[in-house]
């Protein structure tokens, strides 16, 4: 879709929450986004909910949608 590889870090936990923290975040947001992060990296958040629908009225859109509409933002360069 793209026409290149999309690439992310995957730290450990632990390593997530201390580079967090060293970048200068409060340590309950770092633990909230530990939370967060454990969630979907244990496979949590693979089920869609209605509450998009609710909030925004419309449907969710599929991941390749939305990156389709923002193609822009993901080829500029970091």
């Amino acid at each position: 879709m793209l026409g290149r590889e999309v690439t992310y870090a995957d730290p450990s936990p632990w390593a997530f929450a201390r580079r967090e923290y060293a970048r200068g975040r409060p340590l309950p947001f770092v633990l909230v986004m530990l939370g967060i992060y454990t969630t979907a990296r244990l496979g949590l958040t693979g089920r869609v909910s209605g509450d998009v629908e609710r909030v925004l009225g419309r449907p969710p859109r599929a991941f390749e949608t939305f990156a389709a509409d923002h193609r822009a933002a993901f080829d500029a360069s970091p």
